[in-house]
């Protein structure tokens, strides 16, 4: 291919668009159906809320199978143990 001596890809200019870009829009054939979740017809409906005495007991039965005390002194031990009872449901909704 022989280019041209006077032609740069980069220095081509062209009109701008006068007219409005005509809109397309395919219309679907398909039909949309609506699910409205109903717990008590789904698999959930025996499912139980956690409730704050529930995650504490949950967070102290934990407790017992906690390896802390290889990473944390022993002095702020307890201190960890009394913010995870403390944030224990955001603790919950983050890490479950």
């Amino acid at each position: 291919m022989t280019e041209h001596p006077n032609y740069f890809p980069h220095k081509i200019i062209v009109k701008n668009r006068d007219e409005e870009i005509p809109i397309h829009v395919k219309i679907s054939n398909r039909k949309h159906i609506v699910r409205v979740f109903k717990k008590e017809h789904s698999v959930f409906k025996d499912w139980k809320e956690d409730t704050e005495d529930s995650i504490i007991t949950a967070i102290e039965h934990d407790f017992k199978f906690w390896k802390c005390s290889r990473f944390v002194k022993e002095h702020e031990l307890k201190e960890v143990e009394e913010l995870t009872l403390k944030y224990g449901k955001e603790l919950k909704n983050i890490f479950i």
